[in-house]
């Protein structure tokens, strides 16, 4: 955790989020999915300017790199997720170790969140008919990516289907942030990135969907 750039960002956000799917999943530990969230949410608004960085072709020079404050924060992360790790274990284990029955319950009720969630992924892909309906794709995003996690984490299996979904909706979503933040007068960089996102639409509208 002493060095996220670029990759090991995306790396961290992934594993967070994922272990956060979990833990609601189980309704665990709310006062670490509390923190949890908060190192996400920092973590989110650092990608997302790493990735604005490395569009325009700045690596990690602009505001998306290194910094005396960012590492002070990941050095408090660290300490701090060591602290939740240690705590989270036995409430892990004690779900791990539940008597069949428990466990029967908990199997049915990750099988109906499943199932709710891949229609709910389904529904909202529908709606998105207008390609400006930037929140809608935001949203349909969140809803997939929520699918993929609650699936690789209770399953162990990865559909190649959500992860190509997946890429694409945060391709789009990556545009519409960089276009957000550019200036009126960087016609070429607009034109540019109107282009790309242009092109992950057709490939959206394209796939199959869940």
């Amino acid at each position: 955790m002493a060095d996220l750039k670029s990759s090991g960002l995306h790396v961290f956000r992934t594993s967070l989020r994922k272990l956060l799917t979990v833990l609601e999943m189980l309704d665990l530990a709310p006062a670490e999915r509390s923190a949890l969230n908060g190192m996400f949410s920092t973590a989110g608004r650092w990608r997302d300017a790493q990735v604005k960085d490395k569009w325009l072709g700045g690596g990690a020079k602009g505001e998306g790199g290194e910094s005396p404050e960012r590492s002070m924060e990941l050095k408090r992360w660290h300490t701090q997720f060591t602290g939740i790790a240690a705590r989270l274990k036995p409430a892990l284990e004690a779900v791990a170790s539940a008597p069949a029955a428990e466990r029967k319950k908990l199997s049915e009720k990750i099988r109906r969140a499943i199932l709710d969630q891949a229609s709910e992924a389904s529904k909202r892909l529908g709606t998105v008919r207008d390609e400006n309906d930037s929140e809608g794709l935001h949203s349909a995003r969140l809803t997939i990516k929520r699918l993929g996690d609650l699936i690789e984490a209770f399953t162990g299996e990865s559909p190649g289907q959500i992860r190509n979904l997946q890429d694409l909706l945060g391709g789009i979503h990556d545009r519409d942030m960089i276009l957000h933040s550019l200036p009126s007068s960087a016609v070429s960089d607009i034109a540019r990135a109107k282009a790309e996102r242009r092109k992950l639409l057709d490939q959206l509208y394209s796939v199959d969907k869940p």
